[in-house]
């Protein structure tokens, strides 16, 4: 028996002995399709746990204004209601997982300037400030931080090679230094940590000859420049998709330089920190022309596009497995996984004592199990295995039961359950066979496991 302190939440780190980071194999696999026509040019983006698909143009060149979204938890799709600003293709989006917004592409002949943003959540559209220059087909559209950068894309008046910053807080356009690289349309583009990379792409004639590009900048907003960086090693490209995940930028599939398919769904990553490509294992079934794609926690996915060497289009949904780990990494949190190399957002916390259970998990066996009862009740408070973790527990008596429900010889290691002032409430050390039973007093008890009854306030 014995009596501590009460206690109050604070941030704690939770301690590990050791432990084993689990490594996914990095491949493609098929998931659900979506209930919709197949489409080149779809508008993709992702938040919340959702991707969605809007728009686009089918098969018969029609231009489409529905709306998909894919639920990851379920593997499902569930159409909502058209996309307000009405049919369109050759369109982009952006999102912070919170919002996206959507814009420009073209209906025929018109090319719009409306611009819209997507509560993702509250599945809201709400009409923002117009673009106040020419719309335009396929442009790069770059989210960096609480701006976002608009430029290049084509109209009736060719390739553009104009550079625009939407204010999201003031919800206001500016346009910015022009990129004087070539003026071009369908560019490959990301952001990472801010800063707005751009290249690749559709130029202009020359001598008959259109030229497919495989250069690449990044523009600094504070000087409002560009910077030019090394070239892409493979072949000038152009019609693919992209993206940005964990500090990295990737470009996924289209054409090569011949505006004809590449020789496969090609798939680079490229690190900001060496100005350098890695490529990665390519999608299976050969190159798409206008594909769309999203990332969902530390999972990629590429869906619709074009195949223009069977002239197949697709409505379907493949996902890349990363080698990455996502959940929730702050150690603050009930639910912290220190496996975790991103945060998806998962984490839950405690309002009342947050407490540590530390084991040295060496040799632990598979059987390994605890529980943790307030007195008088049937239930566990909490369970768990054979790793460190946080536990939340509101003041009371409790019991700390251990055992091994394989009984193949764990044995010899210890545990301890530490209070948020890093107290230790409770240790010992497994034995074979043995359950190991401790008194956890939380807040100003006096426990008995005797008796099984709690005394005092």
């Amino acid at each position: 028996m014995f009596k501590f302190i009460p206690t109050f939440l604070v941030s704690l780190v939770l301690l590990i002995s050791s432990f084993i980071t689990e490594s996914h194999a990095q491949s493609w696999t098929s998931v659900s399709s979506y209930n919709g026509d197949s489409r080149h040019h779809p508008i993709t983006f992702s938040g919340n746990g959702y991707g969605f698909v809007i728009a686009g143009q089918n098969s018969l060149g029609e231009y489409l204004e529905d709306v998909h979204r894919y639920n990851s938890q379920n593997d499902s799709w569930e159409q909502l209601a058209d996309f307000p600003g009405g049919p369109r293709g050759f369109s982009h989006a952006v999102s912070d997982g919170q919002f996206a917004y959507v814009g420009f592409g073209s209906f025929g002949s018109d090319f719009p300037t409306d611009w819209w943003r997507y509560d993702i959540a509250n599945n809201e559209w709400t009409a923002m400030a117009d673009f106040p220059s020419g719309g335009r087909n396929h442009p790069a559209l770059i989210m960096a931080g609480d701006k976002i950068y608009m430029g290049l894309g084509s109209n009736y008046m060719g390739n553009l090679g104009d550079w625009w910053q939407y204010d999201i807080e003031t919800n206001s356009w500016s346009e910015k230094a022009e990129f004087e690289n070539g003026n071009r349309h369908h560019p490959f583009y990301f952001g990472i940590d801010g800063i707005a990379y751009v290249g690749f792409g559709h130029g202009n004639s020359n001598n008959g000859n259109y030229t497919i590009y495989n250069d690449f900048y990044k523009y600094d907003a504070n000087a409002d420049s560009w910077i030019t960086l090394n070239d892409f090693p493979g072949e000038g490209r152009v019609a693919g998709t992209q993206f940005s995940f964990n500090g990295k930028g990737y470009v996924l599939s289209g054409d090569g330089d011949d505006h004809g398919p590449l020789d496969s769904g090609e798939f680079w990553e490229y690190d900001t920190n060496t100005d350098n490509w890695t490529s990665l294992e390519s999608h299976p079934g050969g190159a798409r022309w206008a594909p769309g794609s999203f990332v969902i926690n530390c999972d990629v996915y590429l869906t619709s596009g074009l195949n223009r060497s069977t002239e197949m289009y697709f409505n379907d949904l493949m996902k890349y497995q990363t080698d990455l780990e996502c959940g929730c990494n702050d150690s603050t949190a009930v639910n912290y996984n220190p496996d975790a190399d991103i945060n998806d957002g998962s984490c839950t916390y405690c309002e009342s004592n947050l407490l540590t259970l530390v084991i040295s998990a060496e040799d632990a066996s598979e059987g390994l199990a605890w529980n943790i009862v307030a007195i008088g009740n049937d239930y566990p408070s909490a369970t768990g295995g054979a790793q460190s973790t946080n536990i939340c527990l509101e003041y009371n008596c409790y019991v700390f039961e251990m055992y091994d429900n394989s009984n193949d010889g764990w044995n010899g290691n210890n545990y301890e359950i530490i209070d948020n002032l890093g107290n230790i409430i409770a240790s010992g050390t497994h034995q074979i066979g043995a359950t190991n039973v401790d008194t956890i007093e939380i807040g100003e008890m006096e426990c008995y496991v005797e008796s099984y009854r709690c005394n005092g306030l």
